[in-house]
């Protein structure tokens, strides 16, 4: 390991992106590399972290604007259109990963979805099937690609991401984090100790609940298989599961 020193900041720099963590990092191999986070921060790396370049990724089509009739002017009530966040607002960026064939997927809030086919060079917007946000991104051979994130909702591509089909989770509680298995094989985990398998693309997802020895159901937001158990990796530590 090589501890590398990155100061992104300077006296221009006082937007609200300033100091923005990072949410998680992907390499292609060596030298190039990609650090994504919050309000669409994306960095890019050719030279193996010894320096960083700042990537701008596209916005979403403006929706038209729409005139509205306010009466008098005097009514200043908010309505929930008024306070729902533009998608034009800069989303978090939470997951990056690739598949074999060398296609790159951003998954972040608001629906917000990137692809790039040519290694990180262009970058376009995908038309997702939905506008919540996506904690995490699962990939196996190539074109085949999985998301997952709020409200339980996960959603898989075969075709790098053209067309997405809505898996059945049977719950509505966040999917936090997730591991790829062999032949399309998976493990979903998140709150209320939930767990999620299947063992390859063909098989409906079976569903299992983990408790602490006090019959607590913590929230999990890692998995890992280790030797024919699943470890998860949650708001009580680290432990060991059959499943």
């Amino acid at each position: 390991w090589t501890r590398q020193r990155i100061d992104l900041w300077s006296a221009d720099a006082v937007g609200p992106t300033s100091g923005a963590p990072i949410l998680d990092l992907h390499f292609l191999d060596a030298q190039n590399g990609f650090a994504i986070g919050a309000f669409s921060l994306m960095l890019r790396t050719r030279d193996g972290g010894a320096s960083w370049e700042t990537v701008t990724l596209p916005k979403p089509e403006p929706d038209a604007p729409v005139e509205e009739d306010r009466g008098d002017g005097l009514d200043w009530t908010f309505s929930a259109d008024d306070l729902e966040l533009d998608g034009a607002v800069d989303p978090h960026l939470n997951a990056i990963a690739s598949t074999p064939d060398g296609a790159l997927f951003i998954a972040g809030e608001r629906g917000a979805m990137f692809r790039s086919l040519d290694g990180g060079e262009q970058w376009e917007r995908l038309d997702f099937p939905y506008d919540g946000s996506m904690f995490g991104l699962l990939t196996w051979g190539p074109g085949h690609v999985l998301a997952y994130g709020l409200r339980g909702h996960a959603f898989e591509s075969l075709d790098a991401g053209a067309t997405w089909s809505q898996l059945d989770t049977g719950t509505e509680g966040a999917l936090q984090g997730g591991v790829a298995l062999e032949r399309g094989g998976l493990v979903l985990v998140g709150n209320e100790g939930l767990v999620l398998r299947r063992d390859d693309a063909a098989s409906a997802l079976r569903r299992d609940i983990h408790q602490t020895e006090r019959g607590e159901t913590p929230m999990l937001t890692s998995v890992l298989p280790l030797d024919g158990r699943l470890l998860l990796i949650g708001e009580k530590g680290v432990v060991g599961h059959d499943f």
